[in-house]
């Protein structure tokens, strides 16, 4: 199994504790922001805009919204370094190799019809 599938099944927890540091900096940066003139400004706004029951639906989409572009960004990580094990294999002329990469987990190739 290569390195890029066993990564692949730690997405779900990676997604969790990446989401989380971002919550937590996002914390940090608006606790931050708010001793500016600008922060006291954006939040007197947001204050006046935002309900109690709309700023919960804000909050939900905008999690969601982070989540996936967090999700896009594992995933075309993990893609980057399965085509780079495509192509290695394929420089070097190492068809075992191209075959490990293209076959699923029960050690199936692509082309093999099964």
């Amino acid at each position: 199994m290569q390195k890029w599938q066993i990564e692949l099944y730690s997405t779900p927890s990676w997604l969790l504790q990446t989401l989380l540091m971002v919550a937590a900096a996002s914390a940090v940066i608006l606790f931050l922001a708010r001793e500016t003139r600008f922060g006291r400004e954006f939040a007197y706004i947001l204050r006046l805009c935002l309900t109690p029951k709309s700023a919960v639906k804000v909050l939900l989409l905008i999690t969601a919204m982070i989540t996936l572009l967090l999700t896009e960004v594992r995933l075309n990580v993990l893609s980057t370094f399965m085509s780079k094990g495509l192509y290695d294999s394929m420089q070097d002329l190492n068809a075992s190799a191209f075959l490990d990469v293209c076959s699923d987990e029960r050690g199936r190739g692509v082309g093999t019809g099964v």
